[in-house]
C-alpha cells in the first residue's frame, strides 16, 4: 500500500507501543517516568500511565512533607513578591479547603498588583466554593474592574478579564455566564459596571460566532447549549433602562445569529437612542433573516442617523 494511503499509527510517546483502544490519553500531562522525573506527554499506554502512578503519589506525599499547610499560608505575607507567588502556587497544590481564607486576604493585599494577584487568583479557582465565588464576584462589583489600562504590567487587560478566567476554571461557561447575566440585570450596581457585563457578554458571543475561545486566553470554546442559554437573557436586555446595556445586548443578538431576536431587535429600531438604533440594525443584517427587510427599508427613509448600519444590513440580506 502507497504509504500517503495508510492510516497513521498512534503510539505510546514513551514505550512507542501501538496503542489500542481505551488507551490512557494524557493530554499534555507532566508524567513520572522515574523518581523525580517527568515528562510532558500527550499520548500514553496504559502500562506506562500505572509506572507513572506510584511515582507522581510519592511525589505529592514528599511535597506535603516539605510544605506544611501553616507554614505555605504564613509566606503569602512575605515581603518577597515571589515567595508570595510560589506559595499561592503551593496552596492550590495542596488543595486544602481551609487556604481560602488566607488567599482572600492576601489578594485583598495585593491591591491587584501583578505578577502575585494572578497568581492567587489561580489558587482560589484551583480551590473553588462560594467564599471564592462571592469574592470574584464583589470584585466585578466595583466599577473599576472594567477598565482596560492603556499601558502598565497587564495593558489591555481588565481585572474583570482575569476574573472571567478565574470563574471559567472553577465552573466552565455555566459558572460564567451566570455571574454576567446577574451583573448585567442587577437593580442595584451602577449603569458602566452593568453595561460593562453587558460588553463582555457581546465580546464572547464574538469569539463565539468567530471560533475564538470564550475570553480569548485560549480557555476553551461555547457549546450550542451555552450559546442557547444566552439569548433569553440577552433579549430581557433589549429593554435595559440603559442604552449602553441596550447597545451591547443588541450586539451580542447579533453575533449569536439566532433568529428568535428578530421581533426585539425590529422594535429596537424605534428607540430613542442613536447608538442603540444603529446596533440593532447591524444586529438585524448578522441575523440574515429576510423579514427584517420592510422594517430596514423604511429605517432607510425615515432615520438618517442610521443610514449606513441600515444600507449595510439590507446589503446582507440579500
Amino acid at each position: 500500500m502507497a504509504w500517503w494511503k495508510r492510516k497513521p499509527v498512534t503510539r505510546c510517546e514513551l514505550c512507542s507501543t501501538k496503542l489500542p483502544a481505551g488507551s490512557v490519553i494524557a493530554g499534555f500531562e507532566q508524567v513520572y517516568v522515574a523518581d523525580g522525573e517527568t515528562k510532558l506527554i500527550e499520548l500514553i499506554c496504559d502500562a506506562c500511565w500505572q509506572r507513572h502512578l506510584p511515582f507522581a503519589a510519592e511525589a505529592d506525599a514528599r511535597f506535603r512533607r516539605e510544605n506544611p499547610f501553616e507554614e505555605v499560608c504564613a509566606r503569602l505575607r512575605d515581603g518577597d513578591a515571589e515567595v508570595r507567588g510560589t506559595a499561592a502556587r503551593q496552596l492550590a497544590r495542596l488543595g486544602d479547603e481551609r487556604a481560602v481564607a488566607a488567599l482572600c486576604d492576601a489578594f485583598a493585599r495585593e491591591e491587584w498588583r501583578f505578577p502575585v494577584a494572578g497568581e492567587i487568583l489561580d489558587a482560589l479557582a484551583a480551590l473553588g466554593g462560594p467564599e471564592v465565588e462571592s469574592t470574584l464576584i464583589a470584585e466585578l462589583n466595583d466599577v473599576s474592574a472594567w477598565h482596560r489600562p492603556s499601558s502598565g504590567d497587564q495593558p489591555m487587560r481588565s481585572h474583570a478579564d482575569y476574573i472571567a478566567r478565574a470563574l471559567l476554571k472553577m465552573g466552565g461557561a455555566p459558572l460564567l455566564l451566570r455571574v454576567l447575566f446577574d451583573t448585567m440585570a442587577s437593580t442595584t450596581l451602577q449603569p458602566a459596571i452593568r453595561a460593562g457585563a453587558a460588553s463582555y457578554l457581546s465580546h464572547i458571543a464574538y469569539n463565539s460566532a468567530v471560533g475564538y475561545s470564550m475570553t480569548g486566553w485560549g480557555d476553551g470554546k461555547m457549546t450550542a447549549v451555552d450559546r442557547d442559554s444566552m439569548v433569553e437573557p440577552l433579549m430581557r436586555a433589549l429593554r435595559d433602562e440603559s442604552a449602553r446595556v441596550r447597545e451591547h445586548a443588541a450586539r451580542a443578538l447579533g453575533h449569536l445569529g439566532d433568529k428568535r431576536a428578530l421581533r426585539s431587535l425590529l422594535e429596537l429600531l424605534g428607540d430613542e437612542n442613536r447608538s442603540v438604533r444603529y446596533r440593532a440594525a447591524q444586529a438585524l443584517g448578522d441575523l440574515r433573516d429576510k423579514r427584517a427587510a420592510p422594517a430596514l427599508r423604511q429605517a432607510l427613509k425615515d432615520d438618517r442617523e442610521i443610514g449606513a448600519a441600515v444600507r449595510e444590513a439590507l446589503a446582507q440580506l440579500r
